[in-house]
């Protein structure tokens, strides 16, 4: 497998760092980090993230304002969205603590 060239690496480097230039984003990756210390409703955390409505709820913004917000980080590959088709069919997010990780190293060697 090929390794990423540099300008792709810087890139990507760019798109995270924006996705980092917002208060809510930055609260709304905070709120995903340990979801259990969330005021949550039954359903709202499971082992697939956090649900929408609570995200939306714990950073005190629009749920389509949240929406937006976490387009956002999942573009900079900084959250995933998943779905649990059980209970009703939540859409849940939670962080990819290894693209933060990557991230956060990467900073170091700038």
């Amino acid at each position: 497998m090929a390794s990423t060239p540099p300008q792709a690496r810087t890139e990507e480097l760019v798109r995270a760092m924006r996705a980092f230039g917002s208060a809510s984003r930055l609260e709304l990756l905070r709120a995903m980090q340990d979801p259990r210390q969330l005021d949550a409703a039954p359903g709202e955390v499971s082992e697939h993230g956090v649900c929408l409505a609570l995200l939306a709820r714990t950073v005190g913004i629009a749920g389509p304002t949240a929406l937006q917000h976490l387009s956002k980080l999942i573009e900079a590959g900084l959250c995933v969205k998943t779905a649990d088709r059980r209970g009703g069919g939540f859409t849940f997010y939670r962080r990819d603590e290894n693209a933060i990780t990557d991230v956060a190293d990467r900073l170091r060697h700038v």
